[in-house]
């Protein structure tokens, strides 16, 4: 239960995880002592305990330690730019059993106070997802993603905040967070959604249907050294009539200002 547990945690948050943190100059590394006081904090426990992870990975261009508690029940990555906690996982206490599960309303009130505690506010971010999902023997979980947008496309900006509820217990058992720098890119795009699928559907010789999109503003090759990129994402499954009908998806990247192909994921 506590593996299907962690792991279903994992895959809600894993993108995240790697995504987060600024780009701004680096400054010295936090030691422990430092770095402890800031997630005791984050967490409102002035007894937690401790230890760095030397050889977790991070994204390209960002300066982040992790740290974990003695007995592994929570996990956290720090921002050593900007010295606040930016991904947190934490084994819910399965003997703290709430009566009755938070309804998700009752997840969503609770994930904006964790926000307004941790930013002073939601102002500038906005709700752009909400869900409760089975996750079989890991149990039900909500999520709650809150994000910036700008330009009249809406397009969504890597500020954005990211947390997972676990109803039984009323416990906030992730919480991601992307700071970004400056964003000095015009969020107008020149190439619109249909263009961008008209795009793809020339690289691809057999029907598909899109499956979902969205208009970005990224770090190019998500390297946070690289220069932002406004952008399509879009999803799409197809029957390869090449390989005996198999369903393929893949998301096609294409840079929304000037209609180029950045990449494609199969």
């Amino acid at each position: 239960m506590k593996k299907l547990w962690f792991l279903a945690i994992v895959s809600l948050i894993c993108v995240f995880t790697l995504l987060n943190s600024s780009n701004n100059a680096f400054s010295a590394e936090l030691d422990l002592e430092s770095a402890t006081k800031i997630i005791r904090q984050f967490t409102n426990n002035p007894t937690l305990e401790l230890k760095d992870v030397p050889n977790a990975e991070h994204a390209l261009g960002v300066h982040e330690r992790t740290f974990v508690t003695p007995d592994g029940s929570a996990i956290f990555t720090l921002d050593e730019v900007n010295k606040i906690v930016t991904t947190a996982i934490v084994q819910p206490d399965a003997h703290a059993r709430l009566a009755t599960p938070l309804s998700l309303d009752q997840g969503q009130a609770l994930a904006e106070t964790v926000v307004q505690q941790q930013l002073g506010s939601t102002n500038g971010l906005n709700l752009h997802y909400q869900a409760s999902k089975d996750h079989a023997a890991a149990g039900t979980l909500q999520r709650f993603e809150w994000v910036e947008t700008r330009g009249s496309a809406n397009a969504i900006t890597p500020n954005r905040v990211m947390l997972t509820i676990d109803p039984a217990t009323g416990t906030v058992v992730s919480y991601s967070r992307i700071v970004a720098r400056a964003i000095d890119i015009d969020p107008e795009p020149k190439i619109n959604y249909q263009q961008a699928l008209e795009i793809v559907a020339k690289q691809n010789s057999f029907a598909f249907v899109e499956r979902s999109h969205r208009l970005d503003i990224w770090w190019e090759h998500n390297d946070r050294s690289k220069n932002y990129i406004l952008r399509w994402v879009i999803n799409i499954e197809a029957k390869n009539s090449a390989k005996h009908g198999i369903t393929e998806v893949a998301q096609y990247v294409i840079n929304a200002h000037n209609g180029d192909i950045i990449e494609v994921l199969r």
